[in-house]
């Protein structure tokens, strides 16, 4: 299989923040272990030496002269996934050439916005998955309209969050259907409040996500005492100021809020590469005791070599539920002559109906899914 290189393209105007973002970039790379000499990043005006057959990414920041160019009309033209990036989005129309007006475009004008435009670039190389997850743990007497605040704020920026009152539907079992959905997201958000650990549920819920490498965005209250069952996950401590009118059961004010989003996508990345990094050193551990050649691509795949001739099997590993876009992802290797594709993924906490449908999946699909507690099982075979 040949050697994978992520190719990012820029189309560079003046911006303040634009360094910042591919500073961002490569430290997020880094986290994720990708090596440097894999990233090309590709000028506006060197499109030419873009390779079309390998992953592409394109940044288009936007400015008051902007025209367009035939090497946009190259990446338009070779269906690569264009970020319009503009100051203000009032002024999107004015700041774009009229061939992007079509795309949805970002807005950059401060720091925090680095860090979501870094998140799409790392989605549009299949590096983070689409979904967005966030799970919200608080205590409902303490921390509700927070708690409704962070869901209001996480999903106009693009998240699907996970907020017991208006999560679960009627009828569903509360603490399978909790437990589930805590298992597909990326992040949590603990609202640490003053009883935050007196409660079974919520104390339930932080050592599930302790128990599954799930990040932690812990948002302590003034005065709080941080739990030591809590001390390794970095506190963003919240002072009497930050809520409006100075009342702890208020709403927190805008800048704050801003800057827990901008925690909630740096940390996703972290969390995603150690779920992903888990799932994989549980596999390399079961290839190794059964003297089984494998290797892992910078896609983050892994291709099992049965023999010197021929390495026709390729493994997926999967951080939460397999979902569609995972098998679309899948089927884009079956052209590589690979003869067969696992989706691997950890099916614990997922719902016993859900298992059951991926069964059925495997028995009408061409890709399998394979649970990562039972790599010893089929490995050999």
């Amino acid at each position: 299989m040949k050697k994978y290189h992520y190719q990012l393209v820029i189309f560079k105007n003046k911006n303040y923040f634009t360094n910042k973002v591919l500073r961002l970039f490569h430290k997020r790379i880094k986290e994720l272990g990708i090596k440097k000499n894999l990233i090309n990043i590709i000028s506006g005006n060197k499109v030419k030496n873009l390779n079309f057959n390998e992953p592409a990414y394109c940044l288009y920041f936007g400015c008051d002269k902007n025209k367009e160019t035939k090497e946009l009309q190259d990446i338009i033209n070779n269906d690569i996934l264009i970020l319009p990036i503009v100051s203000d989005l009032n002024k999107a129309q004015n700041e774009l050439p009229k061939s992007l007006h079509k795309i949805n475009a970002i807005e950059l004008n401060k720091k925090q916005d680095c860090e979501k435009i870094v998140s799409c670039i790392l989605e549009g190389f299949r590096l983070l998955r689409k979904t967005r997850r966030v799970f919200i743990s608080y205590k409902r007497d303490e921390s509700s309209a927070v708690a409704l605040q962070l869901f209001e704020e996480l999903e106009k920026n693009g998240f699907d969050v996970f907020l017991d009152t208006h999560s679960i539907r009627p009828a569903y079992n509360f603490q399978d259907e909790l437990f589930h959905r805590m298992a597909d997201c990326d992040i949590i958000m603990m609202l640490h409040t003053q009883k935050f650990f007196e409660s079974k549920w919520t104390k339930e819920e932080f050592e599930k996500a302790n128990s599954m490498s799930i990040g932690i965005v812990q948002i302590v209250w003034p005065k709080v005492e941080i739990n030591k069952s809590a001390e390794l996950f970095i506190p963003y401590k919240l002072k009497v100021k930050d809520f409006n009118c100075r009342d702890l059961k208020n709403k927190l004010v805008k800048s704050i809020i801003n800057d827990i989003i901008s925690i909630a996508e740096s940390i996703r990345v972290r969390s995603l590469a150690s779920r992903q990094t888990n799932i994989v050193g549980e596999f390399a551990k079961e290839a190794q005791s059964n003297d089984i050649e494998y290797t892992i691509q910078p896609n983050n795949t892994i291709i099992l070599k049965y023999s010197a001739s021929s390495c026709n099997k390729l493994i997926i590993p999967t951080v939460g539920i397999p979902q569609s876009d995972t098998y679309n992802y899948s089927r884009d290797f079956i052209k590589n002559n690979i003869k067969e594709i696992f989706i691997l993924y950890d099916h614990r906490n997922i719902r016993e109906k859900w298992i059951e449908y991926l069964n059925w999946l495997d028995i009408h699909l061409p890709i399998k899914t394979k649970k990562i507690t039972e790599v010893s099982k089929w490995i050999k075979n």
